[in-house]
């Protein structure tokens, strides 16, 4: 299924409403709570899979006959590009 949006409000619209459908259990609970945007979520979630990245990606270096290692290292590294696309 693909959405196609003709951008007749501002950024600043989009962003709002994505931080209220992903926090939408927080608002159920308590309405009057402040969210956070989803770009710092989005950027903490990038930065820690690219740690991870390079660390299983050490590991398999270390180690080339573990296969685990590069199993980890290909799922970490087509949800980071699947994230950026």
């Amino acid at each position: 299924m693909e959405f196609k949006l003709n951008k007749i409000e501002s950024d600043a619209y989009y962003n709002e409403v994505l931080a209220i459908v992903s926090n939408y259990k927080k608002l159920v609970k308590n309405p009057r709570q402040k969210i956070k945007g989803v770009n710092r979520q989005a950027i903490t979630l990038t930065v820690i899979s690219v740690v991870f990245l390079v660390v299983f990606s050490f590991l398999y270096l270390q180690n080339r006959s573990n296969t685990l290692y590069l199993i980890v290292v290909a799922i970490f590294a087509i949800a980071f590009v699947g994230h950026n696309l």
